[in-house]
């Protein structure tokens, strides 16, 4: 860590590669049940919403938990316990989807039939 020193605002810098950030978490913030709940909230510099939520990883070291996450901007984060999910029904199969439902998870044949109400707030 370098003291003393002032940031530099980079205008209209946008990152080509995602940028990996690792939190150490306040104690008691997370347990071993409740570590693969732990999500981050990309919320919009600009407007009081969130643009994304972002899935982590939590690793322990003698009681200490740091959650570790990408993102491509360095827009503010919220780090929260978050169990919800919900249930997406395609025309071949039904899953399961925590919150961050990444684009990925999806079947690769099969359409969307539907979805449990899906009602995330702050």
């Amino acid at each position: 860590m370098i003291k003393n020193t002032k940031a530099t605002k980079l205008a209209g810098y946008e990152a080509s590669e995602p940028i990996s950030f690792s939190v150490k978490l306040p104690a008691g913030f997370v347990t071993d049940t409740t570590k693969d709940d732990v999500i981050v909230k990309h919320w919009d510099k600009f407007k009081p919403q969130v643009i994304e939520w972002l899935s982590t990883t939590v690793s322990e070291t003698k009681a200490n938990y740091t959650a570790t996450f990408e993102a491509t901007t360095f827009s503010p984060f919220e780090l929260t316990v978050d169990a919800r999910t919900a249930a997406v029904e395609y025309t071949t199969c039904s899953k399961t989807y925590p919150p961050t439902l990444p684009s990925t998870a999806q079947p690769s044949s099969g359409r969307l039939r539907r979805a449990s109400p899906w009602v995330l707030t702050r």
